[in-house]
């Protein structure tokens, strides 16, 4: 008795941290998509600024 709900803490513990694992990759991922967006949207602004110097209007 006492033994098999030993063995179904440990598994559960087990389970609890593959979670959280997935979680943070989750988390990282989501990191990395957003940085990636920043990159693009600033890249956009930036082209943006430039024709707006060179006098060419473009809608936003």
């Amino acid at each position: 008795m006492n033994n098999s709900q030993n063995r179904q803490k440990k598994s559960s513990v087990r389970f609890g941290h593959q979670k959280m694992e997935s979680l943070f990759f989750q988390k990282v991922n989501l990191m990395a998509f957003s940085i990636r967006n920043d990159n693009n949207i600033k890249r956009e602004d930036n082209q943006w600024q430039n024709r707006q110097k060179s006098g060419i209007k473009s809608r936003v």
